[in-house]
């Protein structure tokens, strides 16, 4: 297996990486994930520009579209300043894509909701990035799939609830 990750990461690479005592699969994994983020960036950039949003802008309203509809919930989440949050979240407002309305729980507060707009740019966001993945993820051989899935899940620290992924 090694052998393989080697020669997957090139020759010389693998044995400087060998000398600094990094560990060839784990650099193997980790290309691998910046190069799926860059994937799935590259295919949103055509949407990013037409709504002037940042990659960050895009993932907020994914996760308001989950429940993660107030500030403070999205600070702790992406564990990001309060002021990345407004200054995100003011631009998806200037936007159409997000309102913001009064917390009916705390007066204090605030809950984002997506305007119809913005469920659509959210739609059309993870159809971009599906019709990208999921050619790399039809290449997987169908028993290995949900190894592949539950695998990850781990790694990312939680476990699929169901067999059916």
């Amino acid at each position: 297996m090694a052998t393989t990750i080697r020669r997957s990461l090139g020759t010389r690479r693998a044995r400087a990486e060998d000398d600094a005592g990094l560990d060839p699969e784990l650099e193997l994994f980790f290309q691998s994930i910046n190069r799926l983020r860059l994937i799935t960036r590259d295919s949103l950039r055509d949407l990013s520009q037409d709504y002037s949003l940042s990659e960050r802008g895009l993932h907020i309203l994914g996760l308001v579209y989950v429940g993660l509809d107030q500030p403070g919930k999205l600070v702790k989440y992406l564990g990001v300043p309060p002021s990345s949050i407004t200054f995100e979240t003011d631009k998806l407002v200037a936007a159409r894509l997000l309102i913001r309305l009064p917390n009916p729980t705390d007066r204090r507060g605030i809950r984002l909701s997506l305007t119809d707009q913005g469920r659509d740019v959210h739609r059309q966001a993870i159809k971009e990035v599906t019709d990208v993945l999921k050619p790399r993820f039809d290449a997987i051989p169908e028993g290995k799939r949900e190894d592949f899935v539950r695998t990850l899940a781990k790694l990312a620290g939680r476990m699929p609830r169901t067999s059916s992924v």
